[in-house]
């Protein structure tokens, strides 16, 4: 077998593992007959079952070679090549689609009991007697242990809505989020796009503030700024009328205890509901986010942003590197950890000072209007630059109308972000 091939084998061994985890014994038999056609593959199943019995994580390529250190039989020839070829494959996360593997195997498994029902002793009998109405019958009762779809589901029935209702939206703070998409809800991503310092980073934090303030819990990861920074915009923007306090006090320190009473009261209010990481940029993967998500267990992600995350070796090409990083970060984020996922990602040049941009000013990350659930663009022109006012795109959106544009406020001195009007698109110049 050759290397390369050797090493996605193993992913797929394992991504089959994740997906199907709640049945893994019952297919153990077809994971082994398909994937392990090698001694060391049939040594890595009990590592990997074992590893994830305890953590519910993938091992990692430490975890693998410490446990293949402790087999009585060491790594000989080849197999030494393809494992270290492995953990690099592990170590960079160049993992195919799960969802691929998943209906891939899903395919497999089915094809594979329905050959063992042609190949079962009764069956045959049925075929040689030409007994067809008793082959049938068999046929039909020997159904795929995996079914891709439940028959049994009513339709149309209003329990079919369920899952829009059971958990509210989140209230985001911001009209054009709140009011025309109903918020945002687990399972799906917002993105916001803008040029540099066009506001993206302040108004994700000043989302992050509101839903702390609604008793959420909050993941914020920020691979730009350092954990200072972001703390200062977040001291500002939960802050009061009544605490007396902005922005730039915690720069100052003017007033010293005024400061460190007001931090100590937002540490007894919102203690275990909020977390910050501050991860390094380009070499954090989806992996690393899913781990901290998985452990902090949170209801709302903030990633920012996009563009620094370490993205996979698969493709060469910029935009399809990061649309693979987006979309494997949307489905184990957002959908497999149960949160709402928002993240941000830059504009091309041609967008700066331009009041509406839109999905086409996201140069290399036009393929991530395919995967968000919703795109909102950021713009200002020179005059809202000094009037401190951005102008929020609605620019797509998977559930929702699209097309709107509202005006807000930006107070740096609170990190607030306040609603002014919707604009029209033809009454607004392209650029200025």
């Amino acid at each position: 077998m050759i290397i390369g091939d050797w090493g996605q084998t193993y992913q797929k061994l394992l991504l089959c593992w994740l997906c199907l985890e709640p049945h893994i014994a019952q297919f153990l038999p077809y994971l082994k007959a398909e994937y392990c056609e090698t001694p060391l593959l049939q040594t890595l199943v009990p590592i990997i079952k074992k590893y994830w019995q305890e953590y519910h994580l993938a091992p990692t390529a430490v975890i693998l070679q410490t446990e293949l250190a402790k087999q009585p039989l060491g790594l000989i020839g080849e197999e030494e090549e393809q494992f270290n070829e492995l953990c690099a494959l592990i170590e960079t996360g160049t993992f195919p689609e799960i969802q691929y593997i998943k209906d891939s195997f899903i395919a497999f498994v089915n094809n594979r009991e329905l050959l063992s029902v042609l190949a079962d002793e009764q069956t045959s009998k049925l075929i040689d007697a030409g007994d067809w109405t008793g082959f049938l019958h068999k046929m039909r009762t020997a159904e795929p242990s995996i079914k891709q779809i439940d028959a049994s589901l009513e339709v149309f029935d209003i329990e079919v809505l369920a899952p829009l209702f059971k958990e509210k939206a989140f209230k985001t703070g911001l009209s054009i989020i709140d009011n025309r998409l109903g918020g945002c809800y687990r399972g799906e991503s917002v993105l916001f796009s803008g040029s540099k310092k066009s506001g993206k980073s302040l108004i994700m934090i000043y989302i992050g503030g509101q839903l702390l303030r609604l008793g959420y819990k909050v993941l914020h990861i920020t691979l730009e700024m350092s954990a200072a920074r972001v703390m200062n915009r977040y001291f500002a923007t939960l802050a009061d009328p009544n605490d007396d306090i902005g922005f730039s006090e915690f720069l100052t320190l003017y007033r010293p205890k005024h400061v460190i009473t007001y931090i100590s009261s937002l540490r007894d209010r919102y203690y275990g509901k909020f977390c910050l990481l501050d991860m390094p940029a380009q070499s954090t993967t989806v992996g690393d986010i899913v781990q901290a998500t998985e452990k902090f267990e949170p209801d709302f992600v903030i990633v920012d942003y996009l563009g620094e995350m370490r993205h996979s070796n698969e493709y060469r090409e910029k935009h399809e590197k990061l649309a693979d990083t987006y979309r494997n970060l949307r489905e184990s984020v957002a959908k497999q950890c149960n949160t709402h996922l928002l993240t941000a990602t830059q504009t091309n040049r041609g967008a700066i000072h331009k009041k509406v941009a839109d999905a086409g000013d996201l140069a290399e990350a036009f393929a991530l209007s395919w995967i968000a659930d919703a795109i909102i663009n950021i713009g200002k022109g020179k005059d809202d630059q000094r009037k401190k006012q951005v102008i929020l795109h609605l620019s797509d959106a998977r559930n929702a109308d699209s097309g709107y544009i509202e005006r807000y406020q930006i107070d740096f001195e609170k990190m607030r972000v306040g609603f002014i009007g919707e604009e029209l698109l033809i009454s607004m110049p392209e650029q200025e």
